[in-house]
């Protein structure tokens, strides 16, 4: 966990650069996920058009609410390119997480 000072933050020349650390920065624990992050800074509200072949998979959170998953799944059944669709649930054995593929 990157240590960040708010207040050092604020005299930096570039506030950004504290907040880009805390938010791009990644335990070592979820290595293994190959996924790329970014973020813009000062546009709200912009779509980003990419082709659907670039998603290999999408994994519904498990808090995610049934309105949201029916507007997830309506958007993915528009595509012919299908990437692996799972469901986030909780491990009734650990303290973990489980994703259950949807077919």
């Amino acid at each position: 966990m990157p240590q960040i000072s708010f207040i050092e933050s604020m005299m930096n020349k570039d506030p950004h650069e504290d907040l880009e650390k805390f938010l791009y920065t990644k335990s070592k624990d979820w290595y293994y996920e190959d996924e790329y992050r970014f973020g813009l800074y000062n546009n709200s509200n912009v779509a980003l058009q990419f082709g659907a072949e670039v998603i290999s998979e999408i994994i519904l959170g498990c808090k995610i609410s049934s309105e949201h998953k029916k507007k997830v799944l309506s958007i993915y059944d528009k595509y012919k390119h299908n990437p692996k669709l799972y469901q986030a649930k909780r491990s009734d054995e650990e303290f973990k997480l489980v994703f259950e593929e949807i077919s």
